[in-house]
């Protein structure tokens, strides 16, 4: 419920890391800006960009606050805007996606709602330079979600309605129910991730308690911060998308390096918890050579002989043999012209 007056409404700071953002940074605050819940603030820190993101931040100046800083990757960039978010709550954001006009509504009224809660997170949207490409899209981006026999009710104890303020929607008058998922996810996040990290809001006080992002993984510090997150206390899931996800190939989620990161993460995880480790062994090997696998593949091209390591690991430490092995194998083996070649019969060009 944000029915609150505006004096005892909770700030909430919207945190924006920019890299190289000048073509999609308007569109993103524009959406921010235009929240139906007014007590926030939004920092945009601009990761070293040498395109016109500071311009683009300069013409922002009065309603958002901007930070700049050499380069230092995205978690280097989210820890130094949490670090200086004054709001109860922090709003994770990205710097192409937009933000529904009732995100921040909807996520205050659900840690009203669910007081036991840590962190919220919601579906989302996606589209790309065409338009629209799909209304709800968790289910689609995260295997977890779509994998789980039961949907959310697999992932999350509970269900529960989200009571909101009429005034969180535009053009509403009346107070609405929102369906959520709520409850404790450690386990099951341990497994893999499903929670998105742009639609993510959480205590700024569990900073202190679960820490920050991990600088060292450059690539994929989220599920590895959200899983010490989800150590602390119960998450609720908003199963109504609160944020329009853009897909391009350029984003970060793109990049082949990801998939080293996703094994670091997935290593730091479960060997930060023996119990867990003790009781789903079997399931959490197999997870470790298929990211090994994943990242053998990934590369293949560039860096063989690490590659070969990763699939030597895949196959002889973790038992992991399947046809992406020999695939795998034929790619490192393979020289780079013959490759080239069959890329180019593959496309027709």
């Amino acid at each position: 419920m944000t029915g609150l007056p505006e004096n005892l409404r909770p700030l909430v700071s919207i945190v924006i890391p920019a890299y190289n953002a000048a073509q999609t940074l308007p569109q993103t605050l524009d959406s921010v800006l235009a929240q139906t819940y007014s007590n926030i603030e939004v920092i945009v820190v601009n990761d070293g960009s040498t395109d016109k993101t500071a311009e683009v931040l300069r013409g922002y100046a009065d309603k958002v606050r901007g930070i700049d800083q050499p380069n230092g990757g995205l978690p280097n960039a989210r820890n130094k805007g949490c670090r200086a978010a004054r709001g109860e709550f922090i709003a994770l954001m990205d710097a192409d996606d937009l933000c529904r006009p009732e995100r921040i509504a909807v996520q205050v009224a659900a840690f009203q709602n669910c007081p036991e809660a840590v962190l919220c997170c919601s579906d989302f949207s996606a589209f790309n330079a065409e338009g629209p490409v799909a209304s709800s899209h968790s289910a689609t981006y995260y295997s977890m979600i779509g994998e789980a026999p039961e949907g959310f009710s697999s992932l999350y104890p509970e269900r529960r309605k989200i009571e909101v303020a009429a005034d969180a929607f535009p053009g509403s008058q009346r107070p609405a129910a929102v369906e959520a998922y709520m409850g404790r996810v450690y386990r099951e996040l341990a497994q893999g991730n499903f929670v998105h990290p742009p639609t993510v809001m959480f205590r700024r006080s569990l900073l202190e308690t679960a820490g920050t992002f991990d600088e060292t993984l450059r690539y994929d510090c989220d599920w590895e911060w959200m899983v010490r997150m989800a150590r602390t206390g119960a998450f609720v899931y908003v199963d109504r998308p609160m944020l329009d996800y853009r897909l391009s190939e350029t984003q970060m989620s793109s990049s082949p390096r990801r998939a080293i990161d996703t094994l670091r993460a997935a290593t730091k995880i479960w060997e930060s918890d023996a119990d867990l480790m003790s009781k789903n062994r079997a399931r959490m090997q197999t997870g470790l050579g298929q990211l090994c696998l994943e990242a053998a593949y990934a590369l293949a091209e560039e860096q063989r002989i690490d590659a070969a390591k990763m699939l030597a690991r895949s196959v002889w430490t973790y038992g992991l043999v399947k046809p992406a092995s020999v695939k795998t194998a034929i790619r490192i083996l393979m020289p780079l012209p013959l490759l080239e070649l069959i890329r180019h019969l593959r496309s027709g060009s």
